[in-house]
């Protein structure tokens, strides 16, 4: 959620309320630890729940009205979580595909000295790739995904475009995000399946309805 919704300040709040709270109960707990009606086994518990509370971890309970609605919101969150380690670990790029249609313009015209033909034919075919997701968001939006890429190319590097809430600006500022590790994965990950492609030189591919896959 961008930093004017509701959600974003629900969340806010209440992780400055854990802040304030958080301290003040594993002092509570170091106390009750030490005490001398404490058995062993409810200080081990103790110590853990102190461990934990410490290291800032917490616990999350996820229920709606259905079984595939709780689980929904249960990936949803899940992703939430895992995309936070992603950027802890390598940070964070602007989102709406605008990363991978910056690094494209960086790469325009700096083709590698000395390449064969193949390899040059595949060093387009990767730049034309790095321009998909912002294209495809354009087309389910049903904007003329052209003209939003022109328009785009050549702004400042994180200047993009919000689909949700059809306004330009500051992707990072808009809270429409990326996680570096998210997109390096996938270039890595994509190269490797088309070197694999490659190497096998042959593809099984399912027909439907006399088109091939």
């Amino acid at each position: 959620p961008g930093p004017d919704s509701e959600g974003y300040n629900q969340a806010a709040r209440c992780f400055a309320e854990a802040a304030k709270r958080v301290p003040a109960r594993v002092a509570e707990l170091k106390v009750l630890a030490s005490a001398e009606t404490t058995t062993l086994q409810e200080r081990e518990k103790i110590e853990q729940r102190i461990t934990l509370l410490d290291k800032g971890r917490a616990t999350i309970y996820v229920g709606t009205g259905g079984v595939s609605e709780t689980q929904a919101l249960k990936d949803l969150i899940e992703d939430g979580i895992r995309a936070t380690r992603c950027a802890a670990e390598e940070g964070i790029l602007p989102g709406g595909g605008i990363a991978m249609l910056h690094i494209m313009g960086s790469l325009e015209g700096q083709i590698p000295d000395g390449i064969h033909k193949d390899e040059q034919a595949g060093w387009n075919i990767v730049l034309d790739m790095l321009s998909a997701p912002i294209r495809r968001l354009a087309q389910s939006a049903g904007m003329d995904a052209n003209e939003l890429v022109s328009r785009l190319s050549g702004k400042p590097a994180n200047h993009g475009y919000d689909f949700r809430n059809e306004v330009e600006g500051d992707m990072i500022e808009l809270g429409v995000i990326d996680t570096a590790k998210v997109i390096r994965c996938a270039l890595q990950n994509s190269a490797s399946a088309a070197r694999t492609l490659l190497q096998t030189r042959v593809v099984a591919s399912p027909i439907i309805n006399g088109h091939r896959l």
